[in-house]
């Protein structure tokens, strides 16, 4: 890895094929988005295992904020609960006649 590459945090392969594949991860196998990759590029430029790690780098970094925020409404009280339930299931049925 460069030295530009190492002091920006990219990696060699550019974030747009890292978006690219992670788009299409939800609608395919890995193994099928690493083919379309292949045609779209003309070179096989990924393999499943790099879509499985960019997957699972993805959802560490959507679950931190998640488990933040789940941790935070804990701490929350709990609503008061009524004593008496209104539903229209309790009520007497009409004749219509």
């Amino acid at each position: 890895m460069s030295d530009y590459l190492r002091f920006t945090q990219q990696e060699a392969l550019s974030a747009g094929l890292e978006e690219l594949g992670l788009y299409y991860a939800h609608r395919l196998s890995f193994q099928e988005v690493a083919g379309l990759v292949e045609r779209v590029c003309g070179q096989p430029l990924i393999c499943e295992q790099t879509l499985w790690n960019w997957a699972q780098r993805k959802a560490a970094q959507r679950d931190a904020p998640l488990a933040a925020e789940v941790a935070a409404c804990q701490e929350l009280p709990f609503p008061p609960l009524s004593e008496t339930v209104e539903s229209m299931m309790l009520r007497p049925k009409r004749s219509w006649r």
